[in-house]
């Protein structure tokens, strides 16, 4: 669990605690099988904030051409087509889900912390890079008006 500082209280975090948002810095606890990381940056230094989605969608192309020869396999009769239609469709759509990602960063000039949101909307996705902006801003006006 984080230590807060005396004046730093939790303005938002992720369900699993990885992500958490306080009124002066925003951390990123990661761990797998063969790695474990933790970053943190301190508002003030954040320089930016990125969200990323994307997909291959040649992937739907190809899962379509692959529904295309089914179908066209089971009007002709075609045993082999059909197999092709089948195969070609199901290995494209899996490809095409697997591809699917989305990734907030958020970066200061010595380190940027590389959120996996994957399952995450483009309004979440928005709607934290809101959050950390304006907590940033927040802490920006404090620091200014006090010196710490």
């Amino acid at each position: 669990m984080m230590q807060l500082f005396p004046d730093e209280y939790i303005i938002t975090k992720s369900n699993d605690e990885s992500v958490i948002l306080t009124t002066h810095r925003i951390s990123y606890n990661y761990s797998s099988f063969s790695r474990s990381q933790t970053q943190t940056i301190m508002l003030e230094h954040i320089t930016s904030c990125e969200g990323e989605k994307s997909s291959n969608k040649l992937s739907l192309v190809l899962a379509f051409l692959g529904v295309v020869l089914f179908v066209g396999g089971t009007k002709d009769n075609n045993d082999v087509q059909v197999i092709i239609g089948v195969i070609l469709t199901i290995l494209m759509v899996w490809k095409y889900l697997s591809s699917r990602k989305s990734n907030i960063l958020i970066s200061s000039p010595s380190s940027t912390i590389k959120i996996v949101g994957n399952g995450l909307s483009r309004e979440q996705i928005k709607d934290f890079i809101n959050k950390v902006e304006h907590a940033k801003h927040q802490r920006l006006m404090t620091v200014s008006k006090h010196g710490h």
